[in-house]
């Protein structure tokens, strides 16, 4: 209950705004310092005039800052609180999809979907994979004796589809339609029951022309049907009507115009429900043939292909939605419709006498079907706040478009094991008229439309993941009135009434305009408005606006204006405090051009002028003392930035966050290269900016700390907008560049509307791209999500898009950025000219290149890197010759790899590093297993004197030195010169190896020209060259030729006559190039086939033995079906696995890859006896599934094998790089560890 608002008889005033207490205090204090000389202190003593008048100033202040926090934020807060990190609770204390219940939150929420269940898998998600402990390594080849590696974190995913007012239910085959008898005004009902979505999958390549709409029926005989009744028999109009008591059985033959290829589906079955029994002698054969066969829009083969085109469209977007918020190290396998079991109810029905049959049967299914599958209710914000539920466990999980759902809810909801008699008519005694329920029965039926007997009275067993749903059709209710039993008499008032029920228990996705609670608002005020004391004074004084009179003399003038200077001391002070006050919200402002956090009003003699007759010689400061001045005196530049810090330092406390340790080693990093003092100051001034920069980012960073990136990313897969968001998180804690900290996001309210725009700024305020279309957005979290959107284009499309033509457009002086679609995203600001534009445009790229290059570490999910396919190349394991692995034969579950740029400067420091290594370890989930690479980004450097290129550059320099031999022994000398030139060489090295490596990943991982080499020369080496002194002029062109012509791509090119070691380091070449290149066309490669709908190897081979079995009517065994296929795919998929190993540095033909696939897979059919037709059928399967030979809309998958192997050989052999004298371990990222030396980023 609300405590009512009431008025205080005895309101007692702080001691701020309490004049009596304020002037009590002065007195005692002029009396304890003062009372030697001044002992008089009559209420006319002008001292006690002043105290008044200052007293009576500070009650003002008083009372001004006991007004609400709100209103000294108020125009902060009124325009949206953006610039501030007083978030709103959707946008703080929500949270990514984290728990099971949370990913089923954002299912439920998507239109179409009226529930939905994650189940963990704890077996293998595509293929077994198996220890091969003799030669330490995985392999495909099927053990029986072992049980494989199963790697964990993958989920299935189940579906129930909101029901379809045309198809009915979504999530099986079944269609009802009615059958109108041609001769007669009768009609039928008949249920089909055509394969589900599962079944449709597995048999992907035979239904994918099916599901293609485009695709038109063929236009002589689309549909070809036959019948068979129970036993197998052919149907005839003799034994038509005897058969209908039991399913048919249908065999359906779709032709598409102009394609060769049928579809053919076997046993459908088909039940027809007569209204009245002797209606069944008046169907004929070749009329209810003719009706299923019919190829209209209407007929029931185009609606069942409709049916599953939309099912197979919601099921496209559930998993463009996980996908988008899929965990670290996590993935999903299986995303399908449940599972559904019908389940007919038969019972005796004791009722009141007066009740309505129609309507008590009506609530009775409609009970039972709530029971079966209860409704999950979405609530609004102002339904839960009024049922006291708290905020942040309202807000807990992800942020929903259409309200909230309660976690009760979800939990009733969860897949029965079981349903019970006792719980149905528990809830069947609560219907109004109901008295008895007697002889309950319950009665499963299978697939195949016949009841799977016998029927249970108490409980029934639930397949799992399968939900139970009433087949009304086959259920009975016989109701008693009196002991007399009866049947409801209108079985469409029945349906009438139960469609009622539904619509008005239907879970209704909420259309709510703001979800959110409001940020508060505040009354704007005027905090700096100040009345001088002065002017308060009695008019004897002179000192007021009427100042003194006009024949006062020269000492009486002299004596007001000191009295004025004197009182200027409280003025300032005062004008001071309201001035802090009125710039209270930019105290804790996240603007970053915000640099003080003390402010002045500086009261200049325009505020203090009097109308007297000398008001302009009233100038009560030295000529040269200004407003900037004063603000000097009350803040100095080091004052502001560490006031700054300890402000931002409160704001980050009030998240849980700290930067101690951070501040302290950017000091020690900056004071590399200055003086402490500047190292100080530099290292304050980054300080406060990257503190700013991640409490804009707070939220973000809070909800998406285990989020992962998407695999899938429609934008751009290998963009760095699609990062994980533990990646951002380090970022940040790291102080790296991210070239979204220089886009500026401003939201505004006009007019209701929230409007977002954004600018691409530099350090020096320049604005380099900003958004052309006005974006508007109804709530702050659409706003938000729309800035992100638009923030996430301009990074993927900033460099290599930008460079494009397709992605580029420089028109009156102009240049615009446009995204994947040829969308505009972004553009410029007005130059004179073209040339103009395109010499900003190169500057712009110029510089977004420079801050990319802090986001070039990467987080490896080696879940991502399991095999898809049979053949992929697996990774490394340590085993024990007696298989005593301890956990270490699954490589890929619940493990990270941070692959950071050991090369960059600051992670040369041992100091940062190892500060680094604690925060990924730190902030890594704790069921994740991180291990941390430094890997450096250098050329191979040759393996001796003949071709290593700092011996050749050494040798080189000493062939022009320009000073007299620095011995006369010739060994001596040659001694003393490479003494000499050694850290000359190191240095060429290094700075042109850094700049080198920079430009070939800006050029596409592409190798740049000789011009553009000779510019890198002079860029980067002329103008440093530390031992330019000792040489001669000619030096330079020699010097030039030798680096630009080894620095090549080819110099890194694995080559036949390589031995091993040679392999070995030339697998080390530009580490972080080489490892950033394979990963992002193995990502591009990897998108492009798992978007594709196909169903894996092993099923089809699955799906064709238990096919043959039933064309060919015989008994198919399900576990040796699959020991076969495990065999033979095993031993198809080791070989595969080697020979792409073997040809890996050698191109490959389509051809090639064909003959061999062709050659391997009849290898391993032949050792497993396989003979005609199913070894060629088999053959053709296999070819099909890993060349694009039968479909060119398919990608080949030589590719993505090709480049994930490429990807596991230089993954497998990364090595840390430390500063010179240091050996280290990169076992575990220890730099304390100084054993081990080659140890792999994997063992």
């Amino acid at each position: 209950m609300k405590e009512p608002v009431t008025i205080s008889k005895n309101q007692n005033l702080l001691p701020s705004e309490d004049y009596i207490f304020l002037r009590k205090k002065g007195l005692e204090l002029i009396e304890q310092l003062g009372s030697d000389k001044w002992t008089n202190y009559n209420i006319t003593d002008s001292g006690i005039t002043i105290l008044e008048n200052a007293v009576y100033a500070q009650t003002e202040m008083g009372y001004r800052l006991d007004f609400p926090v709100t209103d000294f934020l108020a125009e902060a807060l009124n325009k949206g609180g953006f610039d501030q990190a007083f978030y709103s609770a959707a946008e703080i204390l929500t949270t990514s999809a984290i728990t099971i219940s949370d990913y089923r939150r954002l299912l439920i929420d998507k239109t179409g979907i009226k529930n939905a269940w994650l189940i963990a898998k704890d077996c293998v998600c595509e293929m077994p994979v198996f220890t091969d402990c003799k030669n330490n390594q995985l392999v495909y080849t099927y053990d029986k004796l072992s049980e494989g590696v199963h790697p964990q974190g993958f989920y299935d995913i189940l579906l129930d589809f909101e029901e379809d007012t045309t198809f009915g239910s979504l999530s099986d085959g079944k269609l009802f339609t009615n059958y109108y008898f041609p001769s007669v005004q009768k009609s039928a009902e008949v249920e089909i029951r055509f394969p589900i979505w599962q079944e449709v999958l597995n048999r992907f390549q035979d239904f994918e022309h099916f599901l293609d709409l485009s695709k038109v029926l063929d236009t002589v005989t689309p549909v070809k049907v036959s019948l068979f009744n129970a036993a197998n028999l052919p149907l005839t109009n003799a034994n038509f009507a005897k058969s209908i008591r039991q399913p048919l059985k249908a065999n359906i033959e779709i032709k598409f115009d102009g394609i060769a290829k049928k579809l053919i589906l076997l046993n459908v079955p088909v039940i027809i429900f007569l209204e009245k029994e002797e209606d069944k002698n008046l169907l004929e054969i070749s009329d209810f043939t003719a009706f299923i066969a019919e190829a209209t829009d209407f007929g029931v083969v185009s609606v069942y292909r409709k049916k599953l085109k939309k099912i197979q469209e919601s099921i496209v977007a559930s998993k463009t939605l996980l996908h988008r918020f899929r965990n670290l190290d996590e993935d999903y396998c299986n995303f399908t419709e449940v599972g559904v079991e019908d389940i007919a109810v038969c019972a005796d029905i004791v009722v009141l006498p007066e009740a309505d049959l129609e309507k008590v049967q009506a609530q009775i299914y409609f009970e039972i079907e709530q029971y079966f599958n209860p409704s999950i209710r979405f609530y609004s914000l102002q339904e839960l706040l009024e049922k006291e539920i708290p905020t942040e466990e309202i807000f807990n999980g992800p942020f929903l478009e259409h309200g909230f759902i309660l976690q009760n809810d979800l939990k009733n909801s969860q897949l029965k094991a079981d349903i019970r008699a006792s719980d149905i008519i528990n809830r069947l005694m609560d219907i109004e008229g109901v008295l008895a329920v007697q002889h309950f029965l319950m009665t499963k039926y299978g697939p195949d439309g016949n009841a799977i007997l016998p029927g249970e009275s108490w409980k029934l067993a639930i397949s799992p993941q399968h939900r139970p749903q009433l087949y009304i059709h086959r259920s009975k209710l016989l109701f008693f009135k009196n002991e007399l039993p009866f049947l409801p008499a209108n079985n469409d008032e029945v349906k009438a009434t139960l469609q009622q029920l539904k619509s008005a228990s239907e879970s209704y996705k909420l259309q709510i305009h703001e979800n959110n609670l409001p940020l508060p608002k505040g009354m704007i005020r005027d905090f700096e408005d100040y009345f001088p004391i002065q002017f308060q004074f009695p008019l004897n004084y002179g000192i007021g606006f009427e100042g003194l009179p006009k024949e006062s003399t020269d000492l009486r003038k002299a004596q007001a204006k000191q009295l004025k200077a004197y009182l200027l001391l409280f003025e300032q002070i005062l004008s001071n405090g309201f001035s802090q006050m009125a710039h209270f919200d930019q105290v804790f402002s996240l603007n970053e051009s915000v640099k003080q956090s003390i402010f002045t009003k500086f009261i200049d003699s325009a505020m203090l002028s009097v109308s007297s007759i000398e008001s302009g010689n009233y100038d009560l400061y030295d000529g040269v003392f200004n407003a900037s001045d004063l603000a000097s005196l009350a803040e100095t530049e080091e004052g502001k930035l560490l006031r700054r810090n300890k402000f931002l330092n409160h704001l980050l406390a009030r998240f849980g966050e700290n930067f101690g340790e951070y501040a302290l080693l950017m000091t020690e990093l900056i004071a590399e290269n200055d003086d402490y003092f500047t190292a100080k100051k530099l290292s304050l001034e980054k300080l406060i900016t990257d503190k700013i920069r991640f409490l804009k980012d707070e939220p973000l960073m809070s909800r998406e700390k285990a989020k992962s990136f998407n695999y899938l990313d429609e934008v751009k897969v290998t963009g760095f907008q699609n990062i994980a968001g533990l990646k951002r998180r380090i970022s940040h804690l790291l102080g790296l560049e991210m070239l979204r900290n220089y886009i500026k996001t401003e939201i505004v309210i006009i007019d209701k509307k929230y409007v977002v725009s954004l600018k691409l700024v530099k350090e020096d305020g320049t604005v380099l791209l900003k958004n052309k279309q006005i974006l508007e957005a109804d709530t702050s979290q659409k706003a938000n999500e729309m800035a992100d959107d638009l923030v996430n284009e301009w990074i993927a499309f900033m460099t290599e898009k930008a460079k494009s033509d397709a992605f580029l457009d420089i028109t009156n002086g102009f240049y615009r950025l446009k995204n994947h679609k040829s969308v505009e995203i972004g553009i410029s600001e007005a130059f004179a000219d073209v040339p103009s534009a395109q010499n900003a445009l190169t500057a712009m790229i110029s510089w977004a290149e420079e801050k990319f290059k802090s986001e070039r570490f990467f987080i490896v999910e080696h879940l991502l890197l399991r095999p898809h396919f049979y053949g992929q190349a697996l990774l490394p394991v340590c085993l024990d010759a007696d298989c005593e692995t301890c956990g270490e034969d699954d490589p890929y579950s619940f493990r990270l790899t941070f692959v950071m740029p050991g090369w960059m400067q600051k992670f040369k420091n041992l100091n940062f590093r190892k500060y680094a290594e604690r925060i990924i370890r730190t902030e890594t989930p704790a069921h994740l297993l991180p291990k941390i690479c430094w890997v450096g980004n250098e050329i191979y450097r040759g393996k001796d004197e003949t071709d290593g290129i700092i011996c050749q550059m050494l040798a080189l320099l000493k062939l022009h030195y320009s000073g007299s031999p620095l011995s006369a022994d010739i060994n001596e000398n040659d001694r003393l010169l490479t003494k000499l030139f050694c850290p000359c060489t190191d240095f060429i090295f290094d700075k042109y190896n850094e700049a080198y490596a920079e430009s070939v990943f800006n050029n596409n991982f592409l190798d740049i020209t000789t011009a553009q080499k000779n510019a890198l020369f002079d860029l980067v080496i002329k103008p440093e060259l530390i031992c330019k002194a000792q040489l001669k002029p000619t030096y330079e062109a020699p010097l030039k030729a030798l680096i630009t012509g080894y620095f090549k791509t080819d110099t890194c090119k694995i080559q036949l006559a390589d031995d091993e070691i040679v392999t070995e380091a030339k697998l080390q070449c530009f580490q972080l190039n080489a490892f950033h290149k394979a990963w992002n066309e193995w990502l591009i490669a990897n998108k492009a086939i798992l978007s594709n709908e196909e169903p894996q190897l092993h099923d089809q081979f699955r799906n064709y033995f238990k096919n043959d079995a039933l064309i060919k009517n015989l008994p198919y065994n399900e576990d040796q079906s699959c020991e076969k296929i495990r065999t033979i795919l095993g031993d198809f998929g080791e070989q595969l696995r080697l020979w792409v190993l073997q040809n890996l540095y050698n191109p490959v033909s389509d051809a090639q890859w064909e003959t061999s696939i062709d050659t391997l897979i009849k290898n391993a059919l032949t050792k497993m006896l396989i003979i005609n037709p199913q070894f060629t059928d088999l053959v053709n399967i296999t070819i099909e599934y890993y060349t694009d030979k039968a479909n060119a809309k398919k990608k080949h998958k030589k590719d993505v094998i090709f480049k994930h192997a490429y990807l596991i050989a230089i993954f497998k052999n990364l090595k840390s790089i430390y500063p010179p004298a240091t050996l280290h371990d990169c076992e575990d990222g220890d730099d304390g560890n100084v054993v081990r030396l080659d140890n792999t980023v994997i063992i």
